[in-house]
């Protein structure tokens, strides 16, 4: 056990003793001020480890009842080293040089692994790099244009109050995935190398352009399949050997569900990387054994919407056939085709199928709206940011802002009642009023303004809210904060996750650590603030406003 001990802790006792040494407060709110002291001075936690196998559940899920387990490939079933995003940058980087006309130097850029965030979005007017929550507002901090965080001022002119407009939102561009980290890194430097010029040569430059030329770059990566080549010229470099990942296919497989590969990838990159990933020789077929339908070069999101059929990949010839498929079987490879045409060819029902991919645009969210499929996701930061959270800083912190927005009401509840009306007022008198009402409410009612001092205080615990919402962002990325959270509240990456995926995890071998039985129910529903189900967790002292 650790008693809490941050310079922030004493930051915040000290804000509730000059409060109460003014004696500018009632004694009831003075009197709840140093109960609250009590409590923050008392607090201790346990260290704990992150729970490394663990799946979060958004919905409930009967694991026992899905028939089929799908995959996508790239960091789902093959998961990268941090080599990777170095090699997409300069990849890109070049590609903008060679290519794109763009100046020479600016292949002297570096990747840097410590700046750019999943679930970030670029502004396309702007080219500003930053944060949304769940409510369409940009982070008060942390938003950038090149490696520069802009000011309030900036902001202001820029965003007004920070509020993104659904006609606006269209030009909010989102990384959406770990491919996109090395994508916002090469926005952010290439703007900062233009910026600069500008303010050396006064040369102007039209940031949509240089937005627009960089996500260009990085596509012509992908298609062109430089990155492709360079990993399979050295799998060990760029390629994780996972050695629970064929132990976990094969639980699945025992399990008596059915299992598919669903990948954009070509079949000659997905031979290869997942064979290193399991260990196996590079032209080795076994891994297709553990799959009853291998699905290659699918085009999600398209696949999901369009009615194409497949057609056989000849894994000899090295192309596909030309005529249709209208049966799917084991040991064949498959490209483009459709979802429609797989759950045609193999009678699956919809609700029996659970998608695991990493991607939400691409593999999880046109799953869900098109086919009301299943769908899980895999978060490779997960297991960082849980280990972040866990950490006695981190905890510490947490606690301060619950205890603090938990004051901030029980403040206020004293606040709007009368002067006149202190704890022992008789009830007789309220009930008069309105005898259909809890007491606590009917003394809301008789509520008087806000004091000077009363409103003083407020202000002061929230902007120590607001500083402890700034000093926990740092500890998950000093630039850009947590990938969940925004100001805190939910991130809008965060928000899709809830929306359209039932289970989240940092690895799909976590899978293994399941029995093909377990029912995954989430650990906290979504309640609104009047349901009686969230009014039932409340208790006295822990209510938040």
């Amino acid at each position: 056990m650790k008693a809490i001990s941050s310079i922030k802790a004493k930051s915040v006792l000290q804000l509730i003793d000059s409060h109460v040494a003014a004696k500018l407060l009632r004694p009831r709110l003075a009197q709840i001020l140093e109960s609250y002291k009590s409590k923050i001075e008392i607090y201790s936690f346990k260290e704990s480890s992150p729970h490394e196998h663990m799946i979060y559940a958004n919905n409930y899920l009967n694991y026992g009842e899905l028939k089929v387990i799908g995959f996508d490939l790239d960091y789902t079933l093959v998961s990268y080293t941090p080599e990777l995003q170095t090699l997409i940058y300069n990849l890109a980087r070049n590609q903008l040089v060679n290519v794109y006309g763009y100046p020479q130097d600016l292949g002297n850029l570096q990747f840097d692994p410590n700046f750019a965030i999943r679930g970030l979005s670029v502004d396309a007017r702007f080219g500003t790099l930053g944060k949304l929550s769940h409510l369409q507002r940009l982070a008060s901090n942390r938003t950038y244009i090149g490696k520069k965080e802009i000011t309030p001022e900036e902001m202001l002119s820029l965003y007004g109050d920070r509020h993104i407009s659904y006609g606006d939102l269209n030009m909010m561009r989102p990384l959406n995935d770990l491919f996109s980290v090395a994508e916002g890194c090469l926005i952010a430097d290439t703007m900062e190398l233009f910026l600069s010029r500008a303010k050396r040569t006064g040369e102007s430059f039209v940031a949509t352009s240089i937005v627009d030329d960089v996500q260009k770059a990085i596509s012509d990566v992908h298609i062109n399949g430089s990155m492709q080549g360079e990993v399979l010229s050295d799998p060990q470099r760029y390629i994780k050997n996972s050695p629970d990942l064929g132990n976990m296919l094969t639980h699945v497989k025992e399990s008596g569900k059915q299992s598919f590969l669903c990948t954009n990838s070509t079949f000659a990159y997905s031979n290869r990387a997942m064979n290193h990933a399991l260990g196996l020789k590079a032209e080795s077929t076994e891994w297709r054994d553990l799959f009853d339908v291998v699905i290659c070069s699918a085009k999600k999101p398209d696949f999901y919407k369009s009615r194409q059929p497949f057609r056989e990949y000849d894994t000899v010839r090295r192309s596909p056939t030309t005529s249709p498929v209208v049966k799917l079987e084991r040991g064949k490879v498959y490209v483009q085709g459709s979802a429609d045409a797989l759950q045609r060819a193999t009678g699956w029902k919809t609700n029996q199928v659970l998608y695991l991919g990493d991607n939400l645009r691409a593999d999880l969210v046109e799953a869900r709206r098109w086919h009301g499929w299943h769908t899980g996701c895999i978060i490779d930061e997960l297991g960082t940011e849980i280990a972040t959270s866990q950490s006695p800083p981190c905890k510490e912190l947490h606690f301060l802002r619950s205890t603090l927005r938990n004051l901030m009401y029980d403040l206020q509840l004293e606040m709007q009642r009368p002067k006149q009306m202190s704890a022992e007022l008789d009830s007789s008198h309220v009930n008069r009023i309105d005898t259909g009402c809890s007491q606590e409410v009917k003394m809301v009612r008789l509520g008087a303004h806000f004091e000077t001092h009363d409103e003083a205080v407020l202000c002061a615990i929230e902007s120590e809210m607001h500083a402890i919402n700034a000093q926990l962002s740092k500890l998950y990325n000093p630039h850009f904060g947590s990938v969940f959270r925004t100001d805190g509240h939910p991130s809008l990456f965060a928000f899709a996750v809830l929306r359209y995926v039932d289970l989240y995890m940092s690895d799909v071998t976590n899978l293994l650590h399941y029995n093909p039985q377990h029912r995954f129910y989430p650990y906290h529903s979504m309640h609104m603030a009047h349901d009686p189900a969230s009014l039932s967790t409340s208790v006295p002292n822990t209510r938040v406003p």
